[in-house]
């Protein structure tokens, strides 16, 4: 199925159940709606390969669309099934991104998502676009199920389609202000855009300086596990210099699954460098 076919079929379920329930806040956004665009407008060099389609909304809409996409023949994702059991019996525990992945009944994946900002719920589009990384996703389908596209409101002189980062996470991220959870993720999400053929030159200069900074920080702390995440950043820095875009994907999805060493830091310090 094509990202067109495949976000029309989202758009059409949460409409029948805005019928069926009540209007509610929400939005669906994310590459697959980046991909559907390019494809409607027969862009050429843009792979509009998706992973999966994501629905924001409130946390009162987050539960009520579990319950209605169940119903309707959605399927929780292996290894998720315990999440709506957790989720419904303690609530989303403090944290700041809540998701659900679901099968549709045609076989891509669906995430629900309710998001937080400064312990507020993001609940309109512009909120939700606004909370990204990159600015090229500024676009989506409001509960209404109308079309906007924001890069041209937030990247005014931008005529090229080269999108950097949000203002909000240039001032952070691209300032090496990132966890290791972000950190870890950040320049896989740059290759993985990159490998479909978006221009990503501002945005990986801002992810390259941030790595920088933050390699920098961490070769002051005194132990392995900081000292290897340090030189692994700075080599992350060079693949993103020499455009090594299938390299840093596989990077991160090695790095990712580490996990945080919280175990044993020494054996973590160990396979990171076995990186390198």
């Amino acid at each position: 199925m094509d990202a067109r076919q495949a976000v029309n079929a989202v758009l059409t379920d949460l409409e029948r159940v805005r019928n069926t329930v009540a209007p509610f806040p929400s939005c669906v956004v994310g590459s697959a709606v980046l991909a559907a665009y390019h494809e409607d407008r027969g862009t050429l060099g843009i792979d509009t390969t998706f992973n999966d389609i994501d629905v924001f909304t409130n946390s009162e809409g987050y539960f009520m669309l579990m319950g209605a996409l169940l119903h309707k023949g959605y399927k929780v994702m292996p290894n998720y099934e315990r999440t709506p059991v957790r989720q419904l019996a303690r609530g989303f525990g403090g944290w700041k991104t809540n998701s659900l992945k679901l099968e549709h009944p045609r076989g891509f994946e669906v995430n629900i998502i309710c998001k937080y900002e400064g312990r507020e719920e993001l609940t309109s589009l512009y909120s939700v676009l606004l909370s990204f990384d990159w600015g090229g996703l500024c676009m989506g389908y409001d509960e209404f199920g109308v079309f906007h596209d924001l890069r041209a409101a937030i990247y005014p002189d931008v005529v090229d389609d080269d999108y950097g980062m949000l203002p909000a996470r240039a001032a952070s991220i691209g300032e090496g202000y990132m966890g290791e959870y972000i950190a870890a993720r950040m320049f896989g999400r740059l290759a993985k855009m990159a490998l479909r053929g978006y221009k990503m030159d501002r945005f990986a200069a801002q992810i390259s300086n941030g790595y920088r900074v933050l390699a920098n920080r961490y070769q002051g702390f005194p132990d392995a596990k900081h000292q290897a995440l340090a030189a692994f950043y700075f080599d992350v820095r060079k693949l993103i210099e020499d455009e090594k875009w299938q390299d840093l994907a596989d990077a991160s999805s090695a790095l990712i699954g580490l996990g945080d060493g919280s175990d044993d830091e020494a054996q973590f310090a160990a396979e990171i460098e076995a990186l390198l």
